[in-house]
């Protein structure tokens, strides 16, 4: 950014013509959008030192990077004026915003697909080295995961996304963008019932924004992210990829929708798609089920006011309690990571060991389930191996004792969550983390508590997508647009990429714990 009374006081005020050498260059400045082109002219002879811009519209690189800026922000049009305000730049019209968002956005998403289409070898060649090659008619079987987002919380948001993440190697495969609404349809609606716009303007004004309307949905905001599935499945076929396994949150009706597909006969002839269930996820259901079975006994007790209570017959002291809940869903997805490729049944043991562990007492101890050896984490089990007494059981910091019938209940619900089926679709540990990672780059790029276009979430996911798989030194639009990369980005853009890098492999380590052989109350 150049001052240009600071340039004409030191540089140019003084020039003289190099035609006539007599007369000082005037000089004149010429706004074109946020660039301003600096003119000198002789006064004398005419002689004239650059070109005044012959087009006002004319596209030039520094409003292009300015929108562009913008965008990566997360923000629009009103926060660009107000900041080229507040720095003194000039004003460009929302019409101008527009044309220079829509080209960034296409040549953006231009760049993600061939960064997708680059993501989809190297998952070919990912799966070659596990000795998994595709079929005769080169579509390879893939393990995904898959998960939605919406701009806004409840079942009220406009635009939905859904994704698919390739389970081994982490590269994003495809996503889908779904949006019901258009501003620009809703405001010429508006006007035409209000009869401001004549019908002529309106049939005339359908049949040009036709192509232009951001809408490609018309169903619920709870749908989209199962409808986003089903064309995501339906068109994978055509990328040479068939998505075998879905990794999905247990809640939603996603799997459903897509096995429903083509009149119930699924996404692909002969092939089933298959469900595993995202431990994180799974996890949780335990503390929803729990929850929910100890508000579904409780007894309303009128109280002197004469006003109702509700007591709960199994939240009091030593019984299901907040604490012991929570308590119980951590272990429960602890054995769940420890049991990982370690069978159902010894996964399914684990976990209920859990259960009859922190429910014993010291006339009837069930510890059977409990590890063994001098090493257990098991103070039962402990004191079985060295011979001596156990401690008692009102020591324990995690114990509850219910009525028989109570007891039954929650028994009945961990043999649910601990079938051969469950354990069989979390055997192999899946997690959606990578989905929810993704998520908070793409609303990163796209401003959650301000109104959004479809336009700028398709820039913020493609954007985000392409960061995601290839890095921000790639994924950069300074060089799609055509325009050359100064080395101030470039520095900034590999430091960005190396912060992430070292962050990915910092998760990706393990932790290291010590072997702790003294028993804590509690169990685990």
């Amino acid at each position: 950014m150049i001052d240009c009374n600071k340039l004409y006081n030191t540089v140019l005020s003084e020039m003289f013509c190099s035609e006539c050498c007599v007369e000082i260059m005037q000089t004149k400045y010429y706004d074109q959008h946020l660039e301003t082109v600096v003119v000198l002219e002789c006064p004398g002879c005419g002689h004239q030192l650059g070109e005044k811009p012959s087009e006002k519209n004319v596209e030039n690189e520094i409003t292009c990077r300015m929108v562009y800026g913008e965008m990566v922000a997360g923000e629009g049009y009103s926060a660009f004026t107000r900041r080229n305000a507040l720095c003194t730049l000039p004003h460009i019209t929302l019409e101008t915003y527009n044309k220079y968002a829509s080209m960034i956005t296409e040549k953006c998403i231009e760049s993600c697909q061939k960064i997708l289409a680059e993501s989809r070898d190297l998952i070919v060649e990912e799966y070659r080295k596990l000795k998994i090659e595709p079929d005769v008619n080169g579509i390879l079987d893939i393990d995904v995961t898959y998960d939605g987002t919406w701009h806004k919380r409840g079942h009220h948001s406009n635009i939905g996304i859904g994704i698919v993440i390739d389970a081994v190697t982490k590269l994003v495969v495809d996503y889908q963008v779904l949006c019901k609404y258009c501003h620009v349809c809703a405001y010429m609606e508006s006007s035409y019932s209000k009869q401001t716009t004549s019908l002529e303007k309106y049939e005339q004004y359908k049949n040009e924004h036709e192509h232009k309307c951001y809408i490609n949905y018309s169903g619920t905001a709870a749908k989209m992210e199962s409808d986003a599935a089903a064309k995501i499945w339906q068109r994978s076929l055509d990328k040479n990829l068939r998505y075998k396994t879905i990794v999905s949150d247990g809640d939603s009706s996603t799997y459903k929708t897509i096995v429903d597909l083509n009149d119930g006969e699924g996404p692909y002839p002969d092939v089933n798609v298959e469900k595993q269930e995202c431990i994180n996820h799974y996890s949780k259901r335990l503390k929803t089920r729990l929850t929910n079975l100890v508000k579904s006994h409780y007894v309303e007790k009128e109280l002197k006011t004469g006003r109702k209570r509700k007591e709960f017959a199994m939240k009091k002291k030593g019984m299901l309690t907040d604490f012991v809940i929570n308590k119980l869903a951590q272990y429960f997805h602890k054995n769940l990571r420890e049991k990982i490729g370690h069978g159902v049944e010894d996964m399914r043991n684990s976990i209920m060991a859990s259960f009859f562990h922190c429910s014993s007492t010291d006339e009837k101890p069930q510890h059977h389930l409990c590890p063994t050896g001098d090493k257990s984490w098991c103070f039962y089990q402990k004191a079985a191996a060295a011979d001596l007494p156990p401690p008692s059981h009102t020591k324990m910091k995690v114990q509850f004792q219910l009525e028989p019938a109570y007891m039954e209940e929650v028994h009945n619900v961990y043999k649910d969550l601990t079938s051969d089926e469950m354990m069989q679709r979390c055997i192999k540990g899946r997690t959606q983390n990578c989905n929810e990672s993704l998520h908070h780059r793409i609303w990163c790029y796209c401003n959650k508590a301000k109104y959004q276009t479809k336009r700028h979430a398709d820039f913020a996911v493609s954007h985000a997508v392409a960061d995601y798989n290839s890095g921000y030194v790639r994924s950069c639009l300074d060089t799609a647009l055509g325009y050359r990369r100064s080395a101030v980005t470039q520095k900034q853009l590999e430091l960005m990429e190396k912060n992430m890098k070292e962050q990915r492999k910092r998760r990706g380590m393990k932790r290291k714990r010590e072997l702790d052989t003294s028993y804590e109350p509690g169990g685990h």
